[in-house]
């Protein structure tokens, strides 16, 4: 596969070609970047359509939720592109790729949105569940694309079963995060607001995991969700279909 931002093909160097569709490599990047543009552009449409319709703002949250899903999709790009054509990361690639873990459950939050359909305002509920899979949809692809870079920038620096660990290390930390954003009502900036009371709340589920058995279960139960659509999308993103005979 070819460097995401030009240069020569590494075949053997990633994990699994997601993204290679089009040749050359930064036409790729173009147009998965412009597909994203697009996808989150039609989620909105949807939006302003319904306020059209039924004269009310309901599932205006959405928009905020797909903006903060937007962030670690920038970091991972920034990283990618300070860091890949360097033998090891610079402190600055290093605080992109924290801040990226730090948003990173923002993208895969956007599927719990999918709890708050429910009949509204004369708005059939099928188009309410497309509007809120459309951005539950946008947020995972995000979140999905900026996990692959990160993991080829950790395989470039360190190997390829370095880059499959963090990989799922972060899926893992995304899924709890996604718990803690849905039950606690913990935001990505409380890190900075309140990290006491954050760091309390997260060591209280693992001194006394039987008193937060639902949250860890909400964690287990997405980190085996996510995982299994990372790679089987991935896997998609790797078949390349041949005329026989």
């Amino acid at each position: 596969m070819w460097n995401v931002l030009g240069g020569r093909p590494h075949p053997r160097r990633t994990p699994f070609p997601f993204i290679s569709l089009l040749a050359p490599e930064r036409t790729r990047m173009l147009l998965l970047l412009l597909l994203y543009i697009l996808s989150s552009a039609a989620s909105v449409g949807l939006f302003l359509f319904r306020v059209y319709y039924a004269q009310t703002t309901t599932y205006r949250f959405l928009n905020k939720n797909l903006l903060l899903a937007w962030i670690p999709m920038v970091c991972a790009l920034l990283a990618w592109r300070l860091g890949y054509g360097r033998r090891r990361p610079s402190w600055l690639v290093w605080g992109l790729l924290g801040l990226w873990l730090l948003f990173f459950p923002n993208a895969p939050y956007l599927i719990t949105d999918l709890m708050h359909i429910s009949p509204r305002h004369r708005v059939p509920l099928w188009f309410d569940a497309l509007l809120l899979f459309s951005y539950a949809w946008t947020g995972l692809m995000l979140g999905f694309f900026s996990l692959q870079l990160v993991q080829l920038l950790f395989q470039r620096w360190y190997g390829p079963m370095l880059g499959w660990l963090v990989a799922l290390v972060s899926i893992a930390a995304g899924s709890f995060g996604v718990y803690l954003g849905r039950l606690p009502r913990w935001n990505s900036w409380d890190v900075l607001l309140a990290p006491h009371s954050l760091l309390t709340d997260i060591l209280a589920h693992f001194h006394a995991p039987l008193n937060h058995l639902q949250g860890l279960l909400m964690s287990f139960f997405f980190f085996v969700f996510l995982t299994v659509t990372y790679v089987t999308v991935a896997v998609l993103g790797g078949i390349r279909w041949q005329r026989e005979g």
